[in-house]
């Protein structure tokens, strides 16, 4: 990777703070770009307007 997805400025691969793993990171925008990144997907079921909960067992 050699510009940000975000700006098109220059990036360069340092470890973010709070992160432990060297990550492709804009030197203008400051956009931290993850490779691979893992999807999540979520959603909020409703019946007669009221949102439905599941506490765990």
């Amino acid at each position: 990777m050699k510009f940000c997805a975000n700006c098109g400025a220059g990036v360069v691969q340092r470890v973010p703070p709070g992160d432990t793993l060297a990550r492709w990171v804009c030197e203008h925008c400051g956009e931290i770009h993850y490779q691979n990144p893992k999807l999540v997907i979520g959603t909020v079921p409703e019946h007669e307007g009221k949102v439905l909960l599941c506490r765990r067992a």
